[in-house]
């Protein structure tokens, strides 16, 4: 039985960018976990895990492989190291990001 979309998308995809934006937060802007944790609505413990690939993983491939996603989260992790968003901008533009990855998928 194939899953709904819906459900590999918030399970899986949003999950694997968060970890994504988390790691580089820490490694390329210099944030300390917790600074990330809170820029990105979530947990120092979470970000931890993120960094270990123990969370957030399992889609990574899907995004990591098109240049255009992958510009999307480094300008969406620059917006959020350098900026004060908060947690319902960073999801809005988690979920456009999906939008615009399903397109490609569709394609």
């Amino acid at each position: 039985m194939t899953r709904p979309i819906s459900d590999v998308i918030i399970k899986e995809v949003i999950p694997s960018m968060r970890a994504y934006l988390a790691k580089k937060l820490v490694e390329a802007y210099g944030l300390s976990q917790k600074q990330a944790a809170q820029k990105l609505g979530t947990t120092q413990p979470a970000v931890s895990q993120y960094k270990r690939g123990l969370r957030g993983h399992k889609s990574g491939n899907l995004f990591l492989q098109n240049q255009q996603i992958l510009d999307i989260l480094n300008n969406l992790a620059k917006t959020i190291a350098t900026s004060d968003v908060n947690d319902y901008h960073i999801t809005l533009e988690l979920f456009k990001t999906c939008e615009h990855l399903l397109g490609n998928i569709a394609q």
